[in-house]
């Protein structure tokens, strides 16, 4: 059976994957980015990543999937965080879950009145996917938007930055 990271250039992807989260996950919000790359650096075996970058492999793509395959495993994260939450589970990986430390309210968001849950996780991976360039039909396929309005709406974008998110979009189209 061939292993995965045996694929020629795979390890050198899956680098570029892991760049890439260290940087979509660096968050200003210094509790939200101490959470999110904890995730992060609890490990992993990045088979969404790697699944992803073998099937863009067949087309000649490998090397443009990186947004994409990072924005897998970020989902792949939530839902990980968000089951442990569920399940009231107190380790993953050997270590003590966002759950356990926080509670379902991680924390106050900026002093808002609303405390921040992780429902907002989806925000901030659909304010990401939009940054990095990701076509609107992948973006609404992984957040699970039905409407271009909810995702622009949800991206959390000025006036002048949605002007330009909605330009690249009709060039994508």
């Amino acid at each position: 059976m061939l292993k995965i990271l045996e694929i020629h250039g795979m390890k050198e992807r899956l680098r570029e994957v892991e760049a890439y989260l260290e940087q979509a996950l660096h968050f200003e919000h210094a509790a939200i980015r101490e959470k999110a790359l904890k995730t992060l650096h609890a490990g992993g075996k990045r088979v969404r990543p790697a699944l992803a970058i073998m099937t863009a492999g067949m087309y000649g793509k490998e090397k443009e999937i990186i947004p994409l395959a990072a924005a897998l495993e970020m989902v792949h994260m939530a839902s990980l965080i968000h089951d442990d939450v569920v399940d009231q589970a107190d380790t993953r990986r050997g270590q003590a879950t966002v759950n356990a430390e926080k509670g379902n309210l991680f924390f106050d968001y900026k002093n808002k009145d609303e405390p921040l849950t992780f429902h907002s996780f989806r925000h901030f991976l659909n304010t990401r996917l939009v940054a990095a360039e990701m076509p609107m039909s992948k973006i609404q396929a992984i957040i699970g938007h039905e409407s271009d309005k909810m995702t622009e709406h949800y991206a959390h974008l000025n006036e002048k930055d949605l002007e330009s998110f909605r330009r690249l979009q009709l060039s994508l189209a």
